[in-house]
């Protein structure tokens, strides 16, 4: 067994293409987990087998190993409906999403959500559908992005949200992939704020603010780095 610390696709053009590839609570789409746009346009473009294993809470029910599961959004810890969200976003072929035969439940749980149940759930895929192109991976960031987080005031950022690591995150360009992903799965988690009544009693500017970004989401218009930060001091969506 040869193991190697480092993202994937930095090594693959000098390791053999693996027969299946095993991706475990990857956390794609969050923001601090744009480094994955270049590899899963790479599993894509060269058609590698695929398999990501994505964790849940028992409050979704107890997954029974091998049967078909349905990665509907419910809440931000359950990670089967960012996953499916993600291969959806870039027209991944599915071979099916199936409750594991082998979950780690952990002993202790959250009273809301229940146990956690890591490895609960698998989505296999293999390349695109047909009629889907993959986009190149970019390599800058758009116009005026680099510039804006070069000059952010980083260190009061840092202390007033204790995140060291969005800022890797926005400064790693993406496919449009990738951002339609991360709309995608953040557009429910602030609905599910908004009907909650979390948002009810906030200035009416920040609410303004927040629903202009939602519409963006919904119009699938990536966001700028700037909207990102604002989502991740004043309402603490951070990953």
């Amino acid at each position: 067994v040869a193991c190697y610390e480092h993202l994937y696709q930095h090594l693959a053009n000098q390791l053999a293409p693996p027969h299946l590839a095993i991706l475990f609570n990857p956390g794609f789409p969050q923001i601090t987990r744009r480094s994955w746009d270049a590899s899963l346009l790479w599993f894509l473009e060269k058609q590698i087998p695929c398999a990501v294993s994505s964790q849940v809470t028992s409050h979704k029910g107890q997954p029974m190993g091998g049967e078909p599961w349905n990665p509907r959004f419910t809440e931000t810890v359950d990670e089967d409906f960012a996953t499916d969200a993600t291969l959806m976003a870039y027209g991944a072929q599915m071979w099916g999403t199936t409750a594991s035969p082998f979950p780690i439940v952990t002993m202790k749980g959250e009273k809301q959500f229940g146990r956690l149940l890591k490895n609960a759930v698998i989505a296999v895929f293999q390349g695109v559908r047909p009629g889907r192109n993959l986009p190149k991976q970019p390599s800058s960031l758009p116009p005026g992005e680099s510039d804006f987080l070069r000059n952010f005031d980083w260190v009061t950022f840092q202390d007033k949200t204790d995140n060291d690591e969005i800022r890797a995150g926005l400064e790693t360009p993406v496919s449009n992939r990738y951002d339609a992903a991360s709309n995608a799965v953040y557009l429910k988690v602030l609905e599910q704020m908004v009907a909650k009544g979390e948002l009810a009693d906030v200035p009416a500017k920040m609410s303004q603010i927040v629903l202009s970004i939602m519409e963006r989401m919904r119009h699938n218009t990536p966001l700028p780095a700037r909207a990102w930060l604002y989502l991740a001091e004043r309402l603490q969506i951070n990953e």
